[in-house]
């Protein structure tokens, strides 16, 4: 079995949205220095069959490494920190959703950097739009559009450039004893929330908040900025070789796709939302695209439970409660019979119109059997010199008869 030694690291998500899924694959093909990751690579193990099978399925998830001589060399904010040649990006991964929302991740692995080390740094390399970058260095944010495909549109809920920022899945390991108890809760929510050691901590009263403990050693915290996950190393054999050997494994793999399917949920939540605001009474093909993808989202990656294993499941569970998933997904129910009003709205509206023209083309056949009826009636002997007036009385009588259904017709 190959050595995993647990090793500190954060991956950051900057996340992205695609507006034709279809053909970004060629798209990320023509950048030459994307490289497909191995269906295999992907394959979890203790999610469910439907949610597992997302990652091994192309069509409904895709997963690229960017090549080794293609790695930009990124703003670390040596001029902040001392401690930058301890941080090293190890891989690059692009991963993308049939939903059209995609992330950009970046592997960071730390070298003996302490937790408030880490959260500083954290704090500021999420924030992909600012920073003093020295020659040769690339911003985050400048780096992704150099990376991937124009057609990608970079999904910030923020407009200022301070909220343009990554979320973080921190995946640590400190011994025990290195913090006392109150330090330690700290730290968990500077790091789930990537706050800097210097900011003041709000109340414990959030609902947006969230601490796990499942074992004495093994501490969760997340919040709508990140998740973070803790181990503490207290010298116990048994408990050391399952965090060498499985649990970086476990976090490297399932708890990181677990983490992916919970954030494409929100975010494709919120694009349907603004797509329905903004959408209007467009056209109704498009409108049914819209539905078709809506209609997607909550039949094929959209789930309450995940897993049949505790662990998992709970922390799921606790992320898909503070991610507002629900309260999303309820909104786009509330904001599609809005737009089903609408379509009515307009579909009467259609219809009268085509009304109109149905009455205008109905007094044309009027005018034409009129003719019709007079040379019918030249036929008889005695009505050649009146066929006329007979014809014409019996139009008038057919258009009071017209006239008297749609009154009646209108008046119920």
């Amino acid at each position: 079995m190959p050595d995993t030694t647990f090793r500190p690291s954060t991956v950051f998500f900057l996340p992205f949205s695609a507006e034709q899924p279809e053909s970004f694959p060629q798209e990320v093909s023509s950048l030459s220095c994307w490289d497909s990751v191995p269906t295999e690579a992907l394959a979890t193990r203790y999610l469910l069959r439907y949610a597992a099978r997302i990652a091994e399925n192309p069509s409904l998830f895709r997963c690229y490494r960017l090549a080794a001589d293609a790695m930009p060399r990124l703003c670390l904010h040596s001029d902040r920190f001392a401690y930058t040649d301890r941080i090293r990006i190890e891989e690059i991964r692009l991963s993308l959703f049939a939903t059209g929302i995609g992330f950009l991740e970046l592997h960071v692995f730390y070298d003996g950097l302490s937790l408030t080390e880490i959260t500083d740094f954290a704090y500021r390399f999420k924030r992909v739009a600012q920073g003093e970058p020295a020659e040769g260095e690339l911003l985050l944010l400048d780096a992704a559009q150099k990376l991937l495909p124009p057609s990608v549109t970079f999904f910030f809920e923020g407009r200022a450039d301070f909220k343009k920022e990554c979320l973080c899945f921190h995946r640590l390991c400190i011994t025990e004893g290195t913090e006392t108890d109150e330090s330690l809760d700290r730290m968990l929510c500077l790091l789930r929330r990537s706050y800097a050691q210097w900011f003041r901590l709000p109340g414990d009263d959030s609902e947006y908040d969230m601490r796990y403990d499942p074992y004495p050693n093994d501490c969760w915290a997340g919040s709508q900025e990140g998740l973070v996950n803790l181990n503490l190393r207290a010298g116990n054999e048994e408990d050391d070789w399952f965090l060498d050997h499985f649990k970086f494994n476990h976090l490297a793999v399932d708890y990181h796709f677990l983490y992916l399917l919970l954030l494409n949920q929100r975010f494709s939540a919120i694009r349907y939302i603004t797509e329905i605001a903004e959408c209007g009474t467009d056209s109704r093909r498009k409108l049914e695209k819209l539905n078709r993808n809506i209609v997607r989202l909550k039949t094929v990656f959209s789930f309450n439970v995940i897993s049949d294993d505790q662990i998992y499941q709970n922390v799921y569970a606790r992320l898909y409660r503070i991610l507002d998933i629900d309260r999303l997904l309820a909104d786009i129910r509330d904001n599609e019979e809005q737009m089903e009003i609408l379509q009515n709205t307009e579909a009467v509206k259609a219809d009268q119109t085509a009304n109109k023209f149905l009455f205008g083309i109905s007094l044309l056949s009027l005018f034409s059997a009129l003719i019709d009826a007079a040379g019918y009636f030249d036929r008889f002997p005695g009505l050649q010199t009146a066929s006329t007036w007979v014809s014409l009385a019996c139009v008038v009588a057919i258009i009071l008869l017209c006239v008297v259904f749609l009154i009646r017709d209108r008046n119920k």
